[in-house]
């Protein structure tokens, strides 16, 4: 899986996008965008609440993550993407699965200079 961040945020498969940023909510593809860049470590629920809602006046900012995320693998599942789970819950952390690699352009590019 490609991900491209210069010039627009897409995911590729085989040099054909699958999902783009187009007609997304924005918190959508900064968590995915957050997810993939950081997909190295978990991430806690209030770790991405901060993230995502410390500016906002959402009433409950956990049950919005929680829709956020269902609706996150919920689009990756009809973007065309392999049959699988990407992010995964486990012992209290959010994490993309280790088994899907990902090449992201921004990476490319640092580790090229």
């Amino acid at each position: 899986m490609k991900v491209n961040t210069f010039g627009g945020f897409s995911v590729s498969i085989d040099d054909k996008v699958v999902f783009h940023e187009s007609g997304r909510q924005k918190k959508e593809i900064y968590l995915l965008m957050y997810i993939l860049s950081n997909r190295r470590k978990g991430f806690t629920k209030n770790e991405l609440i901060e993230l995502l809602y410390k500016d906002s006046n959402i009433q409950d900012p956990g049950n919005a993550l929680k829709i956020l995320i269902h609706r996150l693998r919920k689009t990756l599942a009809e973007a065309g993407l392999p049959k699988g789970e990407y992010i995964i819950f486990h012992k209290g952390k959010y994490y993309w699965n280790k088994e899907v690699l990902v090449e992201i352009d921004t990476e490319v590019f640092e580790e090229t200079f």
